[in-house]
């Protein structure tokens, strides 16, 4: 059972793979603020928001275009969700993802077009191997990315 809420946010993000099977993430900081004392910083998932009618689909190629330059991906798959409670931006908030694993053969990063926040936020982009991620000390989310992105790999590849 959830907690108790007050404000619903559904959401895509995806998980992106070149040929040699690494994940390709941004790292961000927040700043700390009244609720946190120290500065945040942590690797996420390309992806955002679902707005207005999209369907997670067109979310998916939005936020891929926006987040990561990449016009052109060569597959991709649901491959999972997740639906928890947490604090978003002071409030309560219902927080549904949908992630899709991607595969592209090409990301032009320098044709991004992140927000104001998101720029604010972002510190860089790195292609990661999984087993990388295994064993460093960074903070990553989902928490169960390393299951998501080998899960991926073994099915669809």
């Amino acid at each position: 059972m959830l907690k108790e809420y007050t404000k619903t946010r559904n959401t895509v993000r995806a998980l992106v793979f070149n040929d040699q099977d690494q994940i390709l993430l941004m790292q961000l900081r927040v700043p700390s603020n009244d609720m946190l004392k120290t500065d945040r910083i942590f690797w996420i998932t390309l992806g955002g928001e679902i707005e207005g009618n999209e369907t997670p689909t067109e979310t998916l190629f939005r936020e891929l275009k926006e987040e990561g330059g990449i016009i052109q991906v060569r597959s991709f798959s649901l491959i999972g969700n997740s639906d928890q409670v947490l604090q978003w931006r002071n409030e309560s908030t219902r927080l549904t993802e949908q992630f899709f694993g991607v595969r592209v053969d090409e990301v032009n990063l320098g044709q991004v077009s992140l927000t104001d926040e998101e720029k604010l936020f972002l510190i860089k982009y790195q292609w990661w191997n999984i087993d990388d991620l295994v064993q460093t000390d960074e903070v990553f989310y989902p928490k169960n990315l390393v299951f998501l992105a080998r899960d991926y790999l073994k099915i669809f590849f």
